[in-house]
């Protein structure tokens, strides 16, 4: 009682009848303030009133505890006098009246914009709260609004008067505010580093009493805390600062059990947030009792009286350490896979509780079963450093504090090296040869120097159990001090145990792990070519003992536009990237290509294929040129699998090497021809563009067979699904409000998610309410850390500017959505490319058979006529399609279906008149002029009118017929030039000196078919006196012996002749026959002769006697040989 009454009774004491006009005016005496208060002058005989006030303050100062240990500018914001706050009703249970946010502010996953402060203690979102005068903890009571409590109690500041007592509240963007309030969010919450709060929302309770306060005692109990609410938009967080509290309770609480001069006891004031939705909220410790009071000398972010939470997740973030098995979170969530890098992870309290007697924090990666130390650096933050991991993905990461077990977890990503950028730049790489002086940088802001750091060359290894290591080939002194570069010759003697190094550079910590950078992986090169000779040569002996790779018939997209719009099933290779011009190490090892691409989808044997472009766009064949795309063995992200594939360093050390010894660094085109031997070039003959479909406006609907609809549904649906329900696309689609926020007879849709069931996580896109885009994975708040991010079985990228775009693989079937999120909807294409996928998919966007006319197919087979009313095509096609609540991979968001509500069908409409305001903004898009119909709202027209343009524009240019002809091999003995490969393109053909054409066309035109007019061009050895060596007398003489031979020849010919004549007589005349025997019998079909079995048969016979061999011809006409053949 003591402690509660006294400190502020003297202080009224004290300042009575001494006005102080402003708030941040107030005398200080210690930790005892008044502040805008009165007080009577005191008079003692003998004794100054002034010398009393000293006296008294100097006493309570050392006898009595403290209130507040901050000064109030120190610990508010500033409110009041001096900022544009206004004042609520001064009257009992009164507030602020509606207030219209600027920015919607994120809370427990959803999105709010209307306001309401409230005199008890409280702010709550859309309604106001008018029976708050008794506070109820949200776990006893449930209340469906939605509340932000920072001290819930009964106040009153039409009654208890007299102490300066208000309630203020803005909403500001005031740039120093809102640097403040950024600064604090990134240094209390470790996951939120690059937050930037774009408005705050400001409440202030100062000196503000409690309701039923009686007598002087009573009346002078005065509470002074304050609010502020913090948003970008996306991120929303709260702080309470407390200054003072010193009741708890008002008379309709119980409060003080009948006496009204403490403000003490009964149901207590309630610190917390509750969403509006059953069981979803969060109480502060000592909310309901006395204890609450504690929250002016406690924290949990280090300051006492300052509380900070974050909001816009489905709970809430307390930074408040914990002792049992709390929530932990970790910044950053990703980092590549070399490791070296700090990981903070913040939730449990590092207090040893002297279980154990253990002292040391230790996490591991459960999946892959690596574990590290951690380093303690405050009573809820510790320091741990990702160890190199040659694994990627999404991994658990665990604590174990104290030996206590793995009670802490939350999930880390390890980035594959193509999405990392390398921090040890390398200098004039095209340069780095064993044995050459080359040059290193890199960043102070990535590594200190302060302190000793250590330099090694790496050489990668899989000796030890085909387990992947780096080990040192070479340390290099770097010496104290802020120089950030080191200039160093490349090891010499360098040998072929290693292929690939990399270099790292690391800060050695007494107490803790060490800090690395790493610089990109690149190849042991060495300037003499024929030990690149002999490197290829030893691959090719080790590839001959392996099973050939078999990925099928190669298909690149023939030309670069093609192959980036196809962004379902291909991505920039990161060795070759236009975007990246200023990039020393882009296309190094491709030199030609403009842009090379990797295709998305692996292989069954986890294979992958590139495809190169020159400058005009065109596919470079490796055949013809030093560079080019081809098949591989290993897919550059693949990993795992019976060969232990290891990502990034198996494809480099099996496929990407080997094209650099064997086909540029050999200078050898013959090794080269035997490289594609094993990795065949790539080609685009078989590629087929992919097929697209939209979802987008009112919303307008185009199938994958180009089907036109409209569905004006409202809930959630099925975009796309496989017979098999395991890739999904599902919709979210809410009423469309017009331009003042009246809901209209239409929809829009707000969110999609897609995933491939028990394959990969779920992504989700939704719309915020401030026009922004949010992203969900496995519907959690997700940010990411780029522009792009590759999840568990989805690549997300992400773009734009007055819109934002994204892009969503799931790459397992190589399908893409492609989301613009608007202000007010979200418009959608989707992309497939797989032709596994035709007349197998379902849903709102058809059946991909390439029938539009039966592409209205319900959920249970029907097919509905595809010339069907709107009407039908809503509630027999479209309804049949709405996603069941446990089939719902969408995020709830607190938005019900309107059972109200009545769409508007175009066909029943009749004519509509227009403004010429529409007709200029629509001219003759249709749907435009039906969404600008329907919702009255100009952006809602203009983002249909644009987006369905795009689609439009990116149909006609997939649709596009782009032919190019088979690359055109070089004829033995001969040369052939080609312009292109393009329709009209001439090949034309020459045979080399001391060889003539024998056969083919001297040359050939690429025809609109894809193939190549004329006959392949054969160059044989002329045979001539001069090639013979033989003088001209023994021509003569070679002449004459021939003339006088065949004489002979005829001559003996015609005696035989004439003797078999007579013998044939005689047989005749003595009827003797004698049987031919076949060698074999004719085949009834007319196949190529080594096709027949008996003819194969017969050859075997040959052999029976020994070794037989066939004659080979030493030239075929190629017409003869293909009929015979």
């Amino acid at each position: 009682m003591f402690d509660e009454f006294w400190p502020a009774t003297c202080v009224w004491i004290l300042c009575r009848d001494v006005r102080v006009p402003e708030p941040f005016i107030h005398l200080s005496v210690g930790n005892i303030m008044c502040s805008n208060v009165t007080a009577k002058h005191v008079r003692h005989s003998g004794i100054r009133p002034h010398f009393l006030v000293i006296f008294v303050c100097v006493l309570l100062l050392i006898c009595l505890p403290t209130v507040s240990t901050l000064n109030i500018t120190e610990l508010f914001y500033p409110f009041a006098n001096g900022t544009t706050d206004k004042e609520t009703d001064r009257k009992d249970d009164g507030g602020s009246g509606q207030v219209d946010l600027s920015v919607a502010f994120p809370f427990f996953n959803r999105s709010f914009k209307q306001i309401f402060v409230n005199n008890n203690g409280i702010i709550s979102f859309k309604n106001n709260f008018e029976q708050s005068y008794k506070p109820a903890r949200f776990d006893q009571q449930n209340t469906t609004f939605a509340l932000v409590a920072p001290f819930w109690a009964d106040v009153d500041i039409q009654n208890v008067q007299g102490g300066g007592e208000a309630v203020y509240y803005r909403e500001t963007n005031e740039t120093k505010l809102l640097e403040r309030a950024s600064q604090e969010i990134r240094s209390y919450f470790i996951n939120r580093k690059n937050f930037q709060a774009t408005v705050l929302f400001i409440a202030t309770w100062y000196q503000v009493g409690f309701y039923g306060a009686a007598g002087e005692a009573g009346k002078s109990k005065r509470n002074t805390f304050q609010c502020v609410l913090v948003t970008d938009g996306q991120f929303s967080f709260a702080f309470f600062n407390y200054y003072k509290l010193v009741w708890t309770s008002g008379a309709n609480s119980q409060g003080a059990h009948g006496n009204a001069s403490t403000g003490l006891g009964g149901d207590a004031a309630v610190v917390g947030f509750n969403s509006g939705i059953a069981g979803k909220y969060y109480i502060v410790d000592g909310s309901g009792t006395g204890d609450i009071l504690n929250l002016a000398t406690t924290s949990n972010v280090g300051i006492p009286g300052k509380y900070a939470f974050e909001l816009d997740g489905d709970t809430v973030g307390n930074l408040k350490c914990a002792i049992g098995y709390e929530f932990m979170s970790i910044s950053p969530r990703s980092g590549s896979m070399l490791g070296g890098f700090e990981i903070l992870a913040q939730g449990p309290c590092f207090i040893n509780e002297n279980v154990t007697g253990n002292n040391n924090v230790v996490a591991r990666l459960l999946e892959i079963d690596v574990v590290f130390n951690c380093t303690i650096l405050t009573e809820n933050t510790v320091s741990c450093v990702i160890p190199t991991l040659f694994k990627t993905g999404q991994f658990t990461f665990q604590l174990n504090k104290f030996g206590m077990g793995w009670n802490y977890s939350t999930t880390f990503s390890s980035i594959h090296l193509s999405q990392s950028t390398p921090k040890i730049v390398r200098k004039y790489p095209a340069l780095w040869y064993i044995g050459n002086v080359v040059t290193i940088s890199w960043s102070e802001n990535d590594i200190s120097s302060n302190g000793s750091r250590i330099a090694q060359v790496m050489g990668y290894s899989t000796k030890n159990n085909n387990t992947p290591m780096f080990e040192p080939v070479q340390n290099l002194s770097v010496p104290l001090g802020l120089d950030v570069t080191l200039k160093f010759k490349l090891n010499p003697s360098l040998n072929y145990n290693y292929s690939t190094l990399i270099l790292m550079l690391c800060l050695e910590r007494p107490d803790a792990s060490q800090l690395c950078i790493w610089s990109d992986v690149f190849p042991v090169r060495w300037s003499e070519f024929e030990k690149s000779k002999t490197w290829c040569n030893s691959w090719i002996i080790r590839e001959t003992n392996l099973p050939n790779i078999t990925h099928g018939t190669s298909s690149c997209p023939c030309v670069l536009p093609q192959a980036e719009r196809d962004i379902g099933r291909f991505d920039i290779d990161p060795f070759c990237d236009k975007t990246k011009d200023n990039n020393s190490l882009n296309c190094l090892y491709y030199q030609g290509a403009e842009q090379c691409m990797q295709r998305n989808l692996q292989s069954p044997s986890g294979g992958g294929e590139s495809c190169c472009y020159d400058t005009k766009g065109e596919l470079l064949d490796l055949r013809a040129d030093s560079t080019g795309g081809f098949q591989q063995r290993y897919h550059y992200r693949a990993q795992g699998g019976t060969d232990d594939i290891v990502p990034y360093f198996s494809y480099f050390e099996e496929d990407f090497l080997p094209y650099l010894h064997c086909c540029q660094y050999s200078e050898d085109m013959d090794l080269c021809s035997k490289f594609l031997e094993f990795r065949p070039p790539s080609s685009c003959q078989g590629y087929q563009p992919p097929t697209p479909a939209q979802a987008a406006g009112d919303p307008h609907l185009v199938t994958l067979d180009g089907k036109n609809y409209t569905f004006n549904g409202i809930g959630e649906f099925t975009l796309v699904t496989d017979a098999s329900r395991t890739v999904t696309v599902q919709v979210r689609a809410e009423q469309a409000n017009d331009k003042h926020g009246k809901p209209q007879n239409a929809t829009v849709f707000t969110s999609v998610a897609l995933c491939a069931i028990n394959i990969s996580d779920v992504i989700e896109i939704r719309k915020a309410n401030n026009g922004g885009a949010e992203i969900l994975v496995n519907k959690i708040l997700f940010v990411p850390e780029g522009s792009t991010s590759r999840l568990n079985g989805i690549y997300l990228q992400q773009s734009g500017d007055n819109t934002t775009l994204y892009n969503v693989t799931l790459e397992s079937v190589s399908l893409t959505v492609s989301v613009e999120v608007t202000q007010d909807l979200l418009n959608i294409i989707v992309l497939v490319g797989e032709e596994s996928f035709k007349g197998k998919l379902r849903g709102l966007l058809g059946n991909f058979n390439g029938d539009p006319s039966d592409d209205f197919q319900l959920l249970n087979g029907t097919v509905i006529a595809s010339d069907s009313s709107m009407s039908d095509i809503h509630y027999m096609f479209g309804e049949s399609w709405r996603v069941l609540e446990n089939e719902s991979i969408i995020a709830a968001n607190g938005v019900h279906t309107v059972t109200s509500y009545q769409p508007l069908f175009m066909d029943e409409l009749g004519e509509m008149n227009f403004t010429s305001a529409v007709l200029d903004l629509c001219e003759s898009n249709q749907l435009c002029r039906f969404d600008y119909y329907v919702t009255g709202k100009e952006s809602v027209a203009q983002s249909t009118k644009s987006f369905s343009s795009k689609f439009d524009a990116l149909k006609k240019e997939l649709n596009e017929k782009v032919v190019r002809c088979p690359f055109l091999p070089i004829p033995v003995n001969g040369n052939r030039s080609v312009d292109s490969y393009s329709v009209g393109a001439l090949a034309n053909y020459s045979c080399n000196s001391g060889t003539e054409k024998v056969g083919g066309s001297d040359q050939r035109k690429c025809q609109e078919d894809g193939t190549w007019g004329g006959q392949e061009v054969v160059c044989a050895t002329k045979i001539t006196a001069s090639s013979t060596g033989i003088d001209y007398m023994t021509y003569i003489y070679i002449i004459i012996g021939s003339t006088v031979t065949l004489v002979f020849v005829a001559i003996m010919s015609l005696v035989i002749v004439r003797k078999c004549c007579k013998q044939r007589i005689g047989r005749k005349k003595d009827d003797v026959e004698i049987a031919i025997h076949d060698i074999f019998s004719p085949s009834p079909e007319n196949i190529p002769i080594f096709q027949n079995p008996a003819f194969m048969e017969s050859l075997q016979r040959l052999s029976d006697g020994g070794v037989f061999r066939i004659p080979r011809p030493n030239y075929v006409d190629p017409q003869i040989f293909q009929e015979y053949f």
